[in-house]
């Protein structure tokens, strides 16, 4: 995860993207690998990929607000306001 972040931060988002996608595949249940693998996809606008990704982590934490934030983010930018959930 560590090593994902700081490709993230150094610029190299195909390299986290993949480092972030090998911690899904390790550890399902985290929802910080999402989280963070999700704003890769928003940098990389592929808002399809970040939305289903932020969904996950609505899925495994509920109350994460600044989930709820960005897909909400992604939709709009999507053009798709129909699909916005409230908090």
């Amino acid at each position: 995860f560590q090593r994902a972040v700081a490709l993230e931060a150094g610029g190299d988002v195909e390299g986290a993207l993949g480092d972030y996608s090998r911690v899904i595949e390790l550890d399902p249940e985290c929802p910080a690998a999402f989280s963070r693998r999700a704003q890769v996809y928003e940098r990389m606008a592929d808002l399809s990929a970040a939305i289903a990704d932020f969904s996950q982590v609505l899925t495994l934490d509920p109350e994460d607000l600044t989930a709820y934030s960005h897909r909400a983010q992604a939709y709009l930018a999507k053009g798709n306001i129909q699909r916005l959930s409230p908090i």
